[in-house]
């Protein structure tokens, strides 16, 4: 695993960009917004793509942060106080994340999945760890020691854990006259467990630009070759698959190295300056980011193939600057980092396969329900699969309530997930899937309308009574009912007051007029007028969507309070 170092790239960003004639590029493409996702974390020091959970590491090491994330920028888990969190390894396994602890002195064993800490192995309190990785059964980590003015405090040791207890070996430079300046860079493939490269990743000259490589087959370190991977210094070093020769990124230069001879070093690739990481994919293509102006953001070149790169440029607009690539191991995706003018750090994916939109869905949309009412929602994922992750959200009407989360959670093995809501108001309900390295991003939203709670009721009245298996309420004819409205309450709402008298055989209306209410919800009205005895009469009181003043609820009625006069 590689790091990069903040005080190295910006010795580099003040170099002038040259681009070297070579043969025109096959393919040039600007990338999709949509493909840049934008991650909780500032300076990326390290960055690891985890196969087995579809997730990638990203380490920085100022702010103490690890963070996990899916293949699309979501965020899985964040583990903050990592004290200078940096290099990161996989076991051979998957199940544990290793990473350097460069302020704590140590490396740390956590769950690759819930990053929780397993282990810790502690390190001399004058090492700072820097760079891991793992071959031959072993962690491999670059480090120094201490700090002061004196060149060449830099070294690589192992640690072994797997006997009783862990076993740290540090290399002895004076067996093959090794120096580095600072913490080196170390870097392994699966398909060549044997070979360790171990290379400078300071700016300072000597030791800037050298490399060793060895034999750990065996488990201890054996010499095999030593040289300069570039005349300059080392912006980033990768192994080819088969682990046969070394890509390094010089100043204005790429360089190709056999492992077997590190004095045999070559230019590469096209000479663009400012190159300032590299990756090689498990089936030869090999990944550059280049960070500069008038110059491709990040190219991939073809297996077996220098010329003819596929170049990518990020959308006009913020200003992204590459910094890191990263294949997928054993899959098509590529991942980059970048910073925008605004200080965002950006994951992005690329060759991404085309994604396929899960079917999602929800109920009751358009249903109808009385003031109060809990209300399960549930939220259905079709080609669902272990862990896929669907939030309900509800957004209440109005502008004084913003969306709340409802739940977040994984589908159940029939591919729901259901939440709970009481209702008060009308309310969209969503149903959101981030998608993942499989499926689309899907939303899909149920608008569910809510009445209001409202009731009438009558004073002054003498006495109730049957008329035709109705009740009703006496009055005196000289008596003026008085009607008083209840309702949920809300600011400057407005209560239809109707009233309706029987004649010609039907109700017909007699007066109908808006009545502002109260601060609780309350409208007193006055029935004035002629009474006349042995009339009939109804009144009721509504809610009207807009007329009423807001459009909160749902269009709502109350009950039929009857009524007549006697004298």
């Amino acid at each position: 695993m590689r790091t990069f170092r903040s005080a190295l790239l910006s010795l580099v960003l003040t170099l002038p960009l040259l681009v070297a004639g070579g043969p025109a590029r096959a393919d040039d493409r600007t990338l999709p917004a949509s493909a840049g996702h934008p991650v909780p974390i500032g300076f990326v020091n390290a960055m690891l793509v985890d196969p087995a959970h579809r997730q990638v590491f990203l380490a920085e090491q100022a702010s103490d942060r690890l963070l996990a994330t899916s293949y699309r920028g979501g965020v899985n888990v964040i583990h903050d106080g990592l004290d200078g969190v940096n290099g990161l390894a996989l076991s051979a396994d998957s199940r544990t994340l290793y990473a350097a602890l460069y302020y704590a002195h140590a490396i740390v064993a956590l769950d690759a999945v819930t990053l929780v800490e397993k282990a810790r192995y502690p390190l001399d309190a004058d090492m700072y760890p820097a760079n891991l990785t793992r071959t031959a059964g072993k962690l491999w980590f670059g480090y120094h020691r201490g700090f002061g003015d004196d060149q060449n405090r830099g070294n690589f040791g192992s640690l072994d854990l797997s006997g009783p207890a862990p076993v740290v070996h540090l290399h002895d430079p004076a067996t093959d006259d090794s120096a580095f300046f600072s913490a080196p860079y170390m870097v392994s493939v699966p398909g060549a467990p044997g070979v360790l490269l171990v290379a400078d990743s300071s700016a300072n000259y000597p030791p800037s630009g050298t490399a060793s490589t060895y034999d750990v087959s065996s488990g201890t370190e054996v010499f095999r070759s030593h040289g300069d991977l570039s005349p300059d210094w080392t912006l980033d070093v990768a192994l080819t698959p088969d682990g046969k020769q070394i890509l390094s990124n010089g100043v204005c230069s790429v360089w190709r190295t056999p492992v077997a001879d590190l004095t045999r070093n070559a230019e590469a690739y096209r000479q663009i300056c400012n190159p300032v990481s590299v990756d090689a994919a498990r089936d030869g293509r090999v990944a550059f980011a280049y960070r500069g102006t008038n110059v491709p953001d990040i190219s991939i070149y073809p297996r077996g193939s220098e010329t003819a790169p596929t170049d990518y440029r990020f959308p006009v607009g913020n200003f992204d600057a590459a910094d890191k690539v990263a294949w997928e191991p054993g899959g098509p995706r590529l991942f980059a980092i970048s910073y925008d003018n605004k200080q965002q750090t950006k994951l992005w994916v690329l060759n991404e396969p085309r994604l396929v939109t899960p079917p999602l869905t929800l109920n009751h949309h358009r249903a109808v329900y009385g003031y109060g009412t809990t209300v399960v929602f549930t939220a259905h994922l079709g080609n669902w699969a272990a862990n896929r992750i669907v939030e309900i959200w509800a957004d209440p009407y109005g502008s004084d309530q913003g969306p709340r989360l409802l739940t977040r959670a994984p589908v159940n093995p029939k591919g729901n997930v259901s939440a709970r809501i009481r209702l008060t108001r009308n309310t969209v309900v969503t149903a959101r899937y981030a998608g993942d390295d499989r499926y689309a991003p899907r939303s899909v939203s149920s608008t569910v309308y809510t009445k209001v709670a409202v009731s009438t009721a009558l004073a002054r009245y003498y006495r109730t009574g049957r008329i035709g298996g109705t009740t009703y309420y006496y009055f005196h004819r000289t008596t003026n009912p008085y009607v008083t409205t209840s309702m949920t309450p809300y600011p400057n709402r407005k209560q239809r007051l109707i009233v309706e008298r029987w004649s010609g055989g039907k109700w017909r209306v007699s007066t109908a007029s808006y009545r502002v209410l109260n601060s609780a919800g309350k409208s007193s009205v006055q029935l004035t007028g002629s009474h006349p005895v042995g009339g009939k009469f109804r009144v009721r009181a509504a809610y009207v969507q807009t007329s009423s003043g807001d459009n909160l609820n749902y269009t709502t009625y109350s009950a039929y309070r009857y009524f007549t006069y006697r004298k």
